[in-house]
């Protein structure tokens, strides 16, 4: 900031009337709003203060920094007995009153000012999770100018470019006169930057994550251009520091890429017990209710190939070496989907035990459909099986020992499971252990919380299982009457529906394809 342009004085005002700047401003900023306080009573005086003078500060951040840290910049003179300030040539480093006043100042500033700022950013975004479920928006308003850039997975990337700032300002400070060292040390701190805006790319909109590591990359550039084109020269001595630095870190990385590799090989806590295979369009929800309920039952690890959809090559890796058994939901579209079908030829093709579910929805590929397995598939899903080394022939003849129970078992669903009693007789076949489905012949207990789903779709009676068991624990302190799912009162009869409706503290309808043409429905919600 150069306030020598509308006033002049000695180097001690100077550095004064720079460090008065920025409180100035913010005070000026308060007065701002108060006064608009004034006029408009609507106005939040105190998130709209934080929120304006945060994206100040995060804008000048560096200048700030840079300012207060002038009277440590210095550069030595010949035979390094003296050192000038790099600023205030006329000044001596720490031998002179006025170099220890100016010091004094910009210590004072940088407490005052960019070191709280810091240190409030800091502290909201460690109780940045607290406040969000607690639904804050007052803390959200507040804290807008750190937050509302980045996706909620990287909400702490603000911090990390103040951070990333600091270190940039504190280089000519730490190093002083070796200027090729002081090239070396901001090219670090650009290029971790850059490898941590490529790993999380942290901004909401694409295009900014792609401008921001080019134009991170370009002052890389500048760097290196202005130390090959200033012709300046590194000590043998730092020049030796500095590669055995790279070289240690590189092979440290080689390392600890090798030993997390042996550990997760090693490590048996990430084997399944199950993994459950499924057509995510026509049976998340089943997948989802049969995994909990197996895993309430068995204490094992139970997964769906759906809680990880970012590589098939992966996730054929997972099948091949951390599943112990293998179950295939089949529905209508199960063996049409490419993912399902390259974890089931995983499967057979590493002798896991296998269970087919049948549904009434599936329909078994007949012989036509099998000899040209490649059409019977979805549109692509060929093409990305032989990208994975899966042959049609395969593919063909595990379909057909599918089908046939040959090399794996059946469970056979002759109805479909629409209640809670079905999916946990369910649970209790593909885990060995038979449960008799006993419908319950009582009604709804008056007073409690009902939800309601289509008696006909198996989806919406999964869904609406899953948030009973859900909204059970939720509501049990102050809801001594629980949760009920109407689906497991079908043999109670309507009559006895609407008088539990009657008295129910509130409804919840499951609402899916057939809902609004379901009589079933229709009756309870009107």
């Amino acid at each position: 900031v150069k306030t020598e342009c509308i006033m002049s004085g000695d180097p001690v005002s100077k550095q004064l009337y720079r460090q008065l700047i920025p409180p100035i401003f913010i005070a000026y900023v308060f007065l701002v709003l108060a006064v608009k306080r004034r006029l408009s009573p609507k106005t939040e005086l105190v998130p709209e203060f934080s929120n304006t003078s945060g994206t100040i500060l995060m804008m000048f951040f560096v200048s700030i920094c840079i300012s207060a840290f002038d009277p440590l910049v210095c550069y030595s003179h010949p035979g390094h007995v003296y050192s000038s300030m790099r600023k205030e040539p006329s000044v001596l480093c720490f031998d002179s009153s006025e170099h220890v006043a100016m010091l004094v100042i910009g210590m004072l500033a940088f407490a005052l000012t960019p070191l709280p700022f810091l240190s409030v950013a800091i502290f909201a975004v460690w109780k940045y999770p607290r406040y969000i479920a607690m639904h804050d928006i007052t803390f959200m308003k507040a804290f807008r100018f750190l937050f509302f850039r980045y996706e909620p997975s990287a909400y702490f990337f603000g911090v990390v470019l103040l951070l990333r700032n600091l270190f940039i300002c504190l280089v000519p400070v730490v190093i002083r006169d070796d200027i090729a060292a002081q090239i070396l040390a901001i090219a670090a701190i650009v290029v971790v930057s850059i490898v941590a805006q490529c790993l999380l790319r942290p901004w909401r909109n694409f295009l900014a994550n792609i401008l921001d590591g080019a134009m991170t990359g370009c002052v890389l550039l500048v760097l290196i251009s202005g130390a090959v084109g200033g012709g300046y020269t590194a000590a043998e001595a730092t020049v030796q520091s500095i590669s055995v630095f790279v070289v240690a870190a590189f092979l440290s990385m080689w390392v600890a890429l090798i030993a997390w590799n042996v550990y997760k090989q090693l490590n048996r806590s990430d084997i399944y017990d199950m993994f459950i295979c499924h057509d995510k369009v026509g049976a998340a929800g089943q997948a989802r209710l049969l995994k909990v309920m197996v895993a309430e039952r068995t204490f094992q690890r139970v997964s769906l190939d759906s809680d990880d959809l970012q590589q098939l090559d992966a996730l054929l890796d997972t099948i091949k070496a951390k599943v112990r058994h293998l179950v295939v939901y089949m529905t209508r579209s199960t063996l049409a989907r490419p993912w399902c079908a390259g974890e089931i030829v995983a499967a057979f093709k590493t002798g896991k035990p296998i269970t087919a579910v049948l549904t009434p929805s599936f329909v078994a590929p007949n012989e036509e459909q099998l000899s040209s397995v490649g059409t019977y598939l979805d549109i692509g899903g060929a093409d990305l099986l032989v990208q994975f080394g899966i042959a049609m022939a395969d593919l063909r003849n595990i379909f057909a020992q599918l089908v046939e129970a040959r090399g794996c078992s059946h469970v056979q669903v002759d109805t479909v499971p629409t209640s809670t009693g079905h999916f946990q007789d369910l649970a209790g076949r593909l885990v060995q252990k038979d449960t008799k489905i006993t419908p319950s012949v009582h009604a709804p207990s008056p007073g409690c919380l009902i939800v309601s789903a289509d008696p006909c779709d198996p989806e919406a009676a999964a869904a609406g299982c899953i948030l009973v068991s859900k909204a059970k624990y939720l509501v049990s302190t102050f809801l001594p009457e629980s949760v009920c799912f109407l689906p497991d009162h079908m043999s109670s009869g309507m009559d006895a529906h609407r008088v539990a409706l009657a008295t129910a503290r509130a409804l919840v309808v499951v609402l899916s394809a057939e809902t609004l043409v379901s009589r079933h429905q229709l009756e309870i919600i009107a």
